[in-house]
Parts: C-alpha cells; structure tokens; sequence
C-alpha cells in the first residue's frame, strides 16, 4: 500500500486527517517554497500545550529530565531498543485512554535520521508532534532513530519487533502503517517486502539545519527565526 504525503489514514472511527488552518496557510505562503523547519515549527507553536521537548531536556541541561509529563492524555516512552545497534531506538507514544488493538503510525526520520529533533529554540514540536498527533488520533505512534543497523534492515526490525511487543502498548500488529520523509524514504525502499505495514513517503529535500544531533552532554542550540 503506498501514499502520497498529504495522507489520509482510514481507520475504524473514520478517516483522520491533518488540516492547516487558514492563518498558518497564509503566513506559509508568504514564506515561499523553502525548507525552513525552525520558522515553520514557530508558526505550528501555537496550536499545542505549554510543554514541548524543551520542557523534557532544557537548553541548558546536560541531561533530560525524565521524569516530566509532557503531553496530556499521552503516555511517552523514550529510547526503546528495537535492534543490537546503540541507534536502534524508537520513542511510542501511547493514547492514556481507551483499549487496545490500535492502528500503529511508524515514522522514519529523514535527515541526519534523528528521532528527536529541535529545530526553532522558542517552538520545538517537530517530530514529537507526529507521535502525538497519532496518539491524540487514536492510534500509537512510532518515532523511529536511524543510523545504526543499515538502511532497509532497520526497518524490518522495528516492525519485527512492533509485531512481538506493540500489542503490550495497546497496538495491534496487524494493522501498522508507515511513513518516511526526505532521507528516511531510502530505508523504507530497502523496506520493501517484508510483511506487516502499509507504507507513506515523502520525497522532500533535506535541509542542513534540519539535521541536529543531541551529544550525550548539553544540546546544540539552532538559530531563531526573525
């Protein structure tokens, strides 16, 4: 099953979709057709709580603080071991309420493959977003980190170990869907024939500034937008 990027994922309850609303549409036009994900983050803030990664891991601390609560009605787990590469890790994020046999989003980073990603100091909801956004949708969603088992065997993993774990986080393994974007797309064709997940990608070019490494000590600190 392959769709295009602006997806639509047809589930039990319906067809859920991601609309753009009509202030952020226009500032986005004005922007023009660039890749600037710091000032489109900026634009996005606004439509989510007080707490985002910077609430998880300050700019100014060596360490995240692991115990914070990030995200209402949303249970977040970081680093999950999927593979025997130390970057064989995925984040889930778990609708609180509700039973189980849920739909399983799975999201290849592109870029430098990060799973985390701050991009705009001020606005940092990137990848999270989408975790959280399958979540409040009904579903489980899947970050996945690339950048150690190689490219393709990586993704067999996840969805090997998704099949023999998700259903203790209320997903079902039989009903997974995948997506990629820019650079995440190449593992995702290396993916290709091995059972178990729909598939989505987005062909978009990758950005420098997109790509941001978190080092065991501190945080980088990107630009802000003007």
């Amino acid at each position: 099953m392959t769709r295009s990027a602006g997806f639509a994922l047809v589930i039990a309850a319906g067809i859920v979709q991601a609309q753009v609303p009509p202030l952020v549409e226009a500032e986005l036009i004005k922007m023009g057709r660039v890749v600037d994900p710091g000032c489109t983050g900026k634009l996005y803030r606004t439509l989510f709580g007080k707490n985002d990664y910077n609430t998880y891991w300050p700019v100014d601390a060596t360490e995240p603080n692991k115990n914070i609560k990030l995200y209402p009605g949303v249970t977040v787990m970081r680093d999950l071991s999927y593979g025997p590469q130390p970057k064989d890790l995925i984040d889930l994020f778990v609708p609180e309420k509700g039973g189980a046999n849920r739909t399983v989003l799975i999201f290849i980073p592109g870029g430098a493959g990060n799973k985390i990603e701050q991009q705009s100091v001020e606005s940092n909801m990137f990848y999270d977003n989408i975790g959280k956004w399958a979540a409040d949708n009904g579903m489980v969603g899947v970050t996945m980190q690339r950048g150690g088992t190689a490219a393709g065997q990586n993704v067999a993993l996840v969805i090997e170990w998704l099949q023999n774990n998700v259903a203790k986080y209320k997903g079902n393994a039989a009903d997974m869907f995948l997506m990629a974007h820019s650079a995440g797309t190449g593992p995702l064709a290396g993916k290709q024939g091995v059972a178990g997940a729909g598939s989505s990608a987005d062909s978009g070019a990758a950005s420098a500034e997109a790509v941001r490494r978190f080092p065991k000590t501190g945080r980088p600190v990107p630009p802000a937008c003007d």
